[in-house]
């Protein structure tokens, strides 16, 4: 059932079961960019790192320069959950030495307009480990809410540091 544009809701006879799924749009990056706004060349194909499924990934930083790069989709919170939160695989690796963090991704919420509502989690070059790892980042304050969730990362211009996104995933608690 379509939601609102974008947002494909999963849900049989119309009852939410516990734990269901708000999928996003193109969670995986399987269809390029479709669904997602993002800085020149962060959603690709191929090459290593690898995506965590299928081919495509999202891919900030790793340039050891001074950049920023950007990666954003509107989603709307179900209203009638109970909790709300969003789930995504990330890898690290980076060619920073000290254990400093001096490259950053940072996992903002903002409204539509693109002001800042709060960041949710913050990594950097210390989260460096192999493999991807999920992390969950909690939504419930949103409920109900058309959000903008972005990932953001800033290399220092130093040594670089690649945060890899895959398989973003919107869960919404149903009573």
């Amino acid at each position: 059932r379509q939601n609102e544009p974008g947002v494909v809701v999963a849900w049989a006879a119309g009852r939410w079961p516990p734990g269901t799924e708000v999928r996003l749009t193109n969670a995986g990056f399987e269809d390029g960019e479709t669904g997602w706004t993002a800085s020149e060349g962060v959603i690709a194909k191929g090459g290593e790192p690898a995506a965590r499924t299928g081919h495509w990934r999202a891919w900030l930083g790793g340039h050891g320069e001074k950049r920023i790069d950007k990666l954003s989709q509107d989603l709307t919170v179900p209203s009638d959950a109970e909790a709300a939160s969003a789930t995504f695989y990330l890898h690290v690796e980076t060619e920073e030495e000290a254990m400093d963090p001096y490259d950053y991704l940072r996992v903002r919420v903002r409204d539509l307009h693109g002001k800042l509502l709060k960041t949710v989690a913050t990594f950097s070059n210390v989260d460096a480990a192999t493999g991807y790892h999920r992390q969950t980042i909690d939504l419930t304050g949103y409920l109900g809410r058309t959000i903008r969730l972005s990932f953001e990362s800033s290399e220092d211009g130093a040594s670089s540091t690649s945060f890899v996104v895959d398989d973003v995933r919107l869960v919404a608690k149903k009573p």
